[in-house]
């Protein structure tokens, strides 16, 4: 597997990775909607916060492998094609 297609492959699987947290983000809200007792909204609220911590820097992964997947698309093109 050579760079660019590694660079891909990470994408995609920090894409995955972006849609399962908005996921689990979408249900621990739902869940601190519904739920009244202090116990249950102090342990959402915490959850949601984490997950949507874990969230930001997902989001972050997959900028910076789309950043990266153009770099060396880039620096392919500049190479000298083989005769």
């Amino acid at each position: 597997m050579n760079a660019l297609e590694e660079a891909r492959t990470n994408l995609k699987s920090a894409e995955d990775e972006v849609v399962s947290l908005q996921l689990s983000l979408a249900q621990a809200r739902l869940e601190l909607i519904q739920k009244r007792d202090d116990a249950s909204h102090a342990r959402l609220t915490k959850s949601v916060d984490q997950l949507s911590k874990m969230l930001s820097l997902a989001e972050k992964r997959v900028l910076a492998q789309k950043e990266k997947i153009k770099r060396l698309e880039t620096d392919s093109q500049r190479l000298p094609k083989a005769p």
